[in-house]
């Protein structure tokens, strides 16, 4: 097992540890805006006029702002109004900031 160990390059485990910085990731943010479909402990599911359109996975790292205060994913709610930055990492779109709304009752 220490062979195995030793003969693994420790760039590559630096690597795996490190986010992406490069301006080709930086081009690869994308932005969706439409309303909480429904929230499953890390994922939620967005909504573009009333077709499910993606699920975003939410981060630890993820910054949530619920009507511009701090929140947290556990604050999302279903129906709540949703604009959200995120990339796409491997096959998954990761969010990295989203903006939520409340809306109001009656609407």
């Amino acid at each position: 097992m220490a062979a195995l160990l030793l003969g693994m390059p420790r760039a590559s485990a630096q690597e795996d540890a490190r986010e992406p910085a490069t301006s080709e990731e930086a081009e690869a943010q994308q932005e969706i805006v439409g309303d909480v479909l429904s929230v499953d402990g890390r994922e939620v599911l967005v909504s573009v006029r009333g077709e499910p359109e993606l699920r975003l996975q939410m981060r630890p790292r993820t910054v949530v702002l619920l009507d511009g205060q701090m929140g947290t994913v556990e604050d999302i709610r279903e129906g709540n109004g949703i604009r959200a930055l995120y990339r796409v990492v491997g096959d998954e779109p990761v969010a990295f900031v989203v903006e939520v709304t409340t809306q109001a009752q009656g609407k």
